[in-house]
């Protein structure tokens, strides 16, 4: 039987192959390029986008071509058939990564890591991303080298809901008689005008997350869909070179122009988009000044063949092997690195993609390829996931040694204590391994305020109002503690101390929302609706009377002409405190914890269980450095009392990662671990009864 002659819209969508094959190329160099040297690309990140239209237009152009033939969209064989071209090389390369992890991350990376493997594995990792983007705790986060998939994930999804769509609107023409092409057309244009009007809404609101949405990206594969049904008109030679050359320009202007801090996608994302458009209708024209020349050559167009694969594999490698070298990469490191990424990409292309996607799966019937597919998704998930079970394991263990250490007299913050100073020296070997463990110390949190019920988030507004009941059930006082992290971070010493005193504690905590009167440089119309929230909260507790606050004081606000950020910030907290003592309520400030530098922690997780840890750290000085911001603002309110835990925290001239066999700091962003903070209790409880004797409460 002979083969069916192509169709009209067959033709002209293989004439722009060697477009499309040089588009890929464009796009898997810049995305390249600005991961090895971000610096000389600064808007490289855009070659995903490019990637995106292509996908839109090459898929859509498919699922007309079924529905010409057939009348109807097969389901099962198209999914089968993506499955096939997309997941073995994917999978391969997770199963890579996660070994390499294994290898060479250090172990507090390992959570992170491991959740974003599995979440590659099965295509919702952009979804992860921007839950952290949004999280306060995941600010400071390394990038994780399957964080890459997160482009694949948004591509799969529009893989599941795009033939989806286009079946709706087959069925829509069927049941009311309209042309199949125009339906098609309507329902797949008002879904890109709703994406592209949620992409320009959301994205200035919540860039960072927005990058990772598919709501916001579904616009871009759905101009590529919108260019497939387009009808096909004769053109001019010489408006058809102008249009490809148009597009290829805007494509080079999106790298140069587009910035880190471009809110992306939003409107910017149209110029890369707007550009591959131009490239792929234009199509393949001839000519002397036409681009055809440059976008036929032979390596082009191969970069193009192994772009999918090149994508995979470049990004885990430029994360991982500075652990695994114990320095940065080098200029000449990261060309070797792109050498060998490319070769690489080949080896996948030739032996795993092209096998996999014309081997037996394509002869046997699609539930083979389903079959195939989830075994080998759940091995490398488990895989990773051995990772986080032995990750709980540790964190398990370490509860149990605290608990069994507790009240031990060098025993965390107890080891600066003046009585046994002479007893828990500095030369003091550890002995035992340090908690919490190294691998676990992220999330060495208090959990019982990390949650949506307690947490009001980044991106939210939502005054919450988490209570911890007395223990007797009829409080002898109620407190509230309010604030940002670095408020929340000394709720495990005050639990301690609301069960021994049967107190009733509120807690009011927004991530990254300093408790004050002015307008912060991020998030302020967000914090500025949750302050106002709370201080009309307060006065409605039944019996508060003490109201604890603290801030992470690198904040930034706004100033006014002339006004420092150190007297802003120290200005607009003190407003709230003294409106507070005001309405009656004793107010107390805490200290913001002493700024440790990532080194300091570096330092100690690789000494992890040696005495050197001990060395690990700053100068006092300089981790006091933004100390009088706090107490300034108390200076000018006399009513407000403060705690100061920095001499539980330092010694006398420095400043330790790790204070009694227990590590103090969790992040960069100097947060202290749940596990010290529980050891300052008594030594917070008094320093806080001083504090309000001295106010005569």
């Amino acid at each position: 039987m002979s083969s069916p002659r192509p169709t009209r819209r067959d033709v002209h969508s293989e004439r722009r192959l060697p477009e499309i094959q040089a588009l890929r190329a464009v796009a898997v160099l810049y995305v390249v390029l600005f991961h090895l040297w971000p610096g000389r690309l600064p808007g490289g990140y855009a070659g995903v986008d490019i990637f995106f239209v292509i996908s839109g237009f090459l898929i859509t152009s498919h699922l007309l071509r079924q529905v010409t033939a057939t009348g109807t969209v097969r389901l099962r064989e198209f999914w089968a058939r993506r499955a096939r071209r997309l997941l073995p090389a994917a999978l391969l390369v997770a199963a890579a990564t996660t070994v390499g992890v294994y290898l060479w991350a250090p172990r507090p990376d390992w959570g992170g890591y491991f959740t974003e493997i599995i979440g590659s594995v099965f295509y919702v990792v952009n979804w992860v991303l921007a839950s952290n983007s949004v999280d306060y705790l995941a600010a400071d986060n390394a990038a994780s080298p399957a964080q890459h998939y997160w482009s694949l994930s948004v591509e799969e999804q529009f893989y599941i809901v795009w033939p989806l769509l286009v079946l709706l609107a087959v069925l829509i023409a069927r049941r009311f008689g309209t042309k199949q092409r125009v339906t098609i057309g309507v329902v797949l244009g008002a879904v890109v005008t709703a994406s592209l009007v949620y992409s320009i809404v959301f994205t200035p609101m919540s860039p960072a997350s927005a990058y990772f949405f598919t709501t916001t990206r579904a616009w871009e594969f759905g101009a590529g869909g919108l260019l497939a049904l387009l009808p096909l008109t004769r053109l001019s030679p010489g408006f058809r070179i102008s249009l490809s050359w148009l597009g290829w320009g805007l494509i080079a202007l999106s790298a140069l122009v587009l910035r880190s801090t471009t809110p992306f996608p939003g409107w910017a994302a149209l110029l890369p988009v707007a550009g591959v458009v131009c490239v792929i209708y234009a199509g393949t024209v001839r000519g002397v000044l036409s681009p055809r020349p440059i976008v036929s050559l032979r390596p082009v167009q191969y970069l193009g063949d192994i772009s999918y694969s090149l994508y995979l594999w470049h990004w885990p490698p430029i994360i991982l092997l500075p652990f695994a070298l114990g320095h940065s990469l080098s200029t000449v490191q990261k060309v070797v690195l792109l050498a060998v990424t490319v070769l690489l990409a080949a080896l996948t292309k030739t032996f795993v993609e092209d096998p996999v996607r014309h081997g037996v799966l394509a002869r046997r019937p699609s539930w083979n390829t389903y079959l195939a597919t989830a075994t080998s998704m759940v091995l490398v998930a488990a895989i990773a996931g051995g990772g986080l079970f032995y990750l709980a394991g540790v964190a398990k263990s370490d509860e149990q040694k605290a608990s069994q250490l507790a009240g031990s007299s060098c025993f965390g913050a107890a080891a600066l204590a003046p009585d046994n100073a002479a007893l828990c020296s500095t030369d003091t070997d550890l002995g035992y391994s340090v908690l919490p463990s190294p691998e676990t110390i992220e999330d060495d949190v208090p959990k019982e305020l990390y949650t949506d019920q307690c947490r009001t988030n980044v991106k939210d507004s939502a005054v919450k109002n988490c209570v911890f009941a007395a223990p007797s059930g009829t409080p002898d006082a109620v407190v509230a503690l309010v604030g940002d992290s670095h408020a929340a971070q000394w709720f495990p010493a005050l639990q301690v101390l609301a069960r021994e005193r049967n107190w009733e504690l509120h807690v009011f905590f927004k991530a990254a929302c300093t408790f004050t009167s002015a307008t912060l440089l991020t998030g302020g119309d967000l914090c500025t609706t949750w302050n106002t929230g709370v201080m009309e909260a307060l006065p409605k507790i039944p019996n508060l009377t003490l109201v604890i606050t603290s801030a992470q004081t690198s904040i930034k606000v706004e100033t006014k002409q002339g006004e420092t950020q150190a007297a802003a910030f120290a200005n607009g907290v003190s407003v709230w405190w003294q409106q507070l003592v005001q309405d009656g309520f004793d107010v107390v400030a805490v200290q913001d914890s002493p700024r440790m530098s990532k080194d300091a922690i570096a330092c100690a997780v690789q000494k992890d269980g040696t005495a050197a840890m001990l060395d690990c750290g700053v100068k006092r000085e300089t981790a006091l450095s933004r100390s009088g911001v706090l107490p300034s603002a108390v200076q000018s309110s006399p009513d407000v009392g403060l705690v100061d835990m920095s001499d539980f925290i330092c010694r006398e001239t420095f400043c330790p990662v790790v204070v009694g066999n227990v590590i103090v700091y969790r992040d960069t962003s100097s947060h202290l671990t749940q596990t010290y903070v529980t050891t300052l209790a008594p030594y917070f409880a008094t320093k806080l009864d001083a504090v309000l004797a001295k106010s005569g409460n």
